[in-house]
Formats: C-alpha cells, sequence, structure tokens
C-alpha cells in the first residue's frame, strides 16, 4: 500500500475537471485522481479532499503507487506498512459516511438504508425542548462506537470519537446536469480520537478497504499516528 499527498499546482491540463474538485465536487475528485492510475480500470484507492491555507490537497491510500502523466500536480508517496500489534494506542482521523438499514415491519423483508444523522433530525422533529443539533452528534458517535462496528475493524475506542464536523453533499455524475437528472446525496462526518488496536491484521485490512460507504466521494479513509 502507498499513501500519498497530492498538490494540484497551475497549469494542470485537466483544468475544468480540477475547478471543479476545488470546489469540492466529489465527482469531480474521484475523476480527477484516477487519472493518477491510468492502467486501472477498477478503483483500488480511497481518497480524503482538504482545503488548506495553501489550496486544496488530496490525501491517497491505494494498493499501487500514483503515477503523475499530466502536468500540474506534486504527487508525493511513500509505502504504507505500519508495523502494529495487539494494544497498540494509536490517534486517528476519520471522514466517515454514516448510514444504516432499518429494520422492515414485515419479516424477511429487507429495510431501507438511511443516512444517521438525517434519520436522527427527523426522529427528533417535533420533540420539545430537544437540541436536534446534539441529537445528531450523539448519533455520529453511536455510528462509529457499535460493538459490532468495533470487533469488524479490530479496535477498541476508550472513548467515544469527537465529531469535529458534518456536511450534507449532493453530487451530479455530469458536469452539464439539466436539472433534470436526480442528484447523489450523502453526508460525511469528520472524527477524531484514540482507539486502542485488538486485531493488527484485521485492522490493516479495514484501513485498506474504508470505513462506512460513499468510499468513491472522498469517505472511509482513516489516518492513524502513534501516540
Amino acid at each position: 500500500m502507498f499513501l500519498t499527498r497530492v498538490l494540484p499546482t497551475k497549469g494542470l491540463l485537466i483544468a475544468h475537471l480540477t475547478e471543479r474538485a476545488n470546489k469540492g465536487d466529489a465527482y469531480a475528485q474521484h475523476q480527477l485522481l484516477w487519472q493518477l492510475f491510468p492502467d486501472q480500470l477498477n478503483r483500488n484507492f480511497l481518497f480524503r479532499y482538504e482545503q488548506g491555507k495553501s489550496g486544496p490537497c488530496y490525501y491517497l491510500l491505494s494498493a499501487s503507487e500514483p503515477i503523475a502523466e499530466f502536468e500540474g500536480v506534486q504527487v508525493l508517496s511513500k509505502p504504507f506498512q505500519p508495523k502494529l500489534k495487539t494494544g497498540d494506542q494509536l490517534g486517528y482521523t476519520l471522514r466517515a459516511n454514516p448510514t444504516r438499514m432499518l429494520k422492515h415491519d414485515k419479516p424477511g423483508q429487507r429495510g431501507r438504508r438511511v443516512d444517521v444523522l438525517m434519520h436522527a433530525k427527523m426522529q427528533a422533529r417535533g420533540m420539545p425542548d430537544v437540541d436536534v443539533a446534539q441529537v445528531q452528534y450523539q448519533a455520529a458517535q453511536d455510528w462509529l462506537m457499535e460493538p459490532a462496528r468495533q470487533a469488524r475493524m479490530g479496535v477498541a475506542f476508550a472513548t467515544a470519537p469527537e465529531v469535529t464536523e458534518h456536511q450534507q453533499h449532493q453530487v451530479y455524475k455530469s458536469a452539464r446536469n439539466s436539472g433534470r437528472a436526480k442528484p447523489i446525496q450523502f453526508a460525511s462526518v469528520n472524527y477524531e480520537g484514540t482507539l486502542t488496536v485488538t486485531d493488527p491484521e484485521c485492522f490493516l485490512r479495514q484501513l485498506t478497504q474504508g470505513v462506512g460507504r460513499a468510499k468513491a466521494f472522498g469517505c472511509g479513509l482513516m489516518m492513524i499516528r502513534r501516540i
């Protein structure tokens, strides 16, 4: 695996795509970064978009090393091979898309998938003396802290994560949307905190696969550091 920082620079040949990406268009970001993997038919990378003081940048975790075959990007890659053992404590940041399946009223039938934050907001609507923002904050924390999720990830969260930001996105796959196409809607939540590794092999596999859904739109990449 490779961990990469991608810095767009002036003179990019695919300028229109980059303009959309740098304005926060998640689909354009995905398409832009795919240009760094010219021989791949299927996506094998996770990414995250950040807007810093010096401009936009992208973090990538990929199975193969990205190749900049066009002008206008600086690609800084290094092998990602963390040596982890049970009991290691790590700091992390994560941008994820929290969703869950609701139970269907009829046994044996599949329920619908919902956005955790929007579902919490709808449930809190009309309830007196309820802080909707706090309800959503708690729902976002509960999603990541689910015991089954921690087991699948091979980690234990000693404390609830801090939710630093959440945002609703509306993405059109076509830059020339006519207004008739239905947009793709999803939420992203930024988490940060500390964790303890309980199953190193499982945790590394989860890092490479990503956490949650909407991975094609910049969610799922967990960044880790030793405490």
